[in-house]
């Protein structure tokens, strides 16, 4: 994968991030913004896409607002034969938003998003009983106070905003 290096493809995802339009032509908002048509708008996001620099153009939900009232980190001593496997599992999940595997004990971290803590504790347990890892090597580090949910990837080079 090419990083992008275009002075106007930099902007561009600056933009993505921080102001997307909710109107009828975003692509033509965005262009006016840093003088491109639309169509060509358009076509470098597909372009950022093919590459790889552009996983996805997605809302960050505020989850206690749609009714998810319950979140927890869960971290799990996985073997490593068995990761691509037992991540696969945890994937089948939709109430799973973010899943890594990490050099450390804890070889797998995910994250769940459920409507009740009861909810959670159910999903983690069914995903124990699925994978085959014992609960003790398993920890459900429950959400108490969210301080942060976003992330922003400057290439304007104001550090101010990162």
């Amino acid at each position: 994968m090419v990083p992008p290096t275009d002075p106007v493809d930099l902007k561009l995802l600056d933009l993505l991030q921080d102001e997307f339009p909710l109107n009828s032509s975003p692509w033509k908002t965005i262009g006016e913004k840093i003088g491109l048509s639309g169509e060509e708008v358009l076509s470098r996001v597909r372009d950022l896409h093919s590459r790889g620099v552009i996983r996805s153009i997605s809302p960050i939900l505020e989850t206690g607002r749609i009714g998810l009232q319950a979140s927890t980190l869960v971290a799990m001593q996985v073997p490593g034969p068995d990761i691509r496997r037992v991540v696969g599992i945890i994937n089948e999940y939709p109430q799973v938003s973010h899943n890594y595997e990490r050099e450390h004990d804890y070889n797998v971290w995910f994250t769940l998003s459920t409507r009740d803590q009861d909810e959670c504790t159910r999903l983690i347990r069914e995903i124990i009983a699925r994978t085959g890892i014992p609960p003790d090597r398993v920890l459900n580090l429950v959400t108490l106070e969210r301080y942060k949910i976003d992330v922003r990837f400057r290439f304007d080079g104001d550090e101010r905003h990162g």
